[in-house]
């Protein structure tokens, strides 16, 4: 029997490189991106701090569940504005060229 030489098919990224390739793809075209998210992390930790100190002087189960909130939800925000900013940076890269519509609408149409 000859042995039949598989072709791999490539293995498509993972969820933390895919948005490294979608940071790095929208940096290219949006100068404020970085600032912008390191403002949506660092924002809520320095909030959820303020409020472990005013809510929970004493308790030390306070001061731990807190922050953790704050980094879980600064997390959050920056992925969605950096989902927000990257959409508006395709829209705007397809814009005035033949077949945008046919671009978004594919884009849009996500299989179920």
């Amino acid at each position: 029997m000859a042995k039949e030489t598989k072709q791999k098919t490539p293995k498509p990224p993972g969820r933390i490189k895919q948005m490294v390739q979608i940071y790095h793809n929208t940096k290219r075209y949006d100068r404020n991106l970085t600032p912008l998210l390191v403002l949506c992390v660092l924002g809520p930790i320095v909030l959820s701090v303020v409020a472990a100190y005013i809510f929970n002087r004493d308790s030390i189960f306070g001061w731990i569940v807190w922050p953790i909130t704050g980094i879980l939800v600064g997390v959050l925000i920056a992925m969605i504005v950096l989902g927000r900013r990257a959409e508006s940076v395709a829209y705007a890269q397809h814009e005035g060229q033949p077949g945008a519509v046919g671009a978004v609408i594919n884009g849009a149409l996500r299989p179920s």
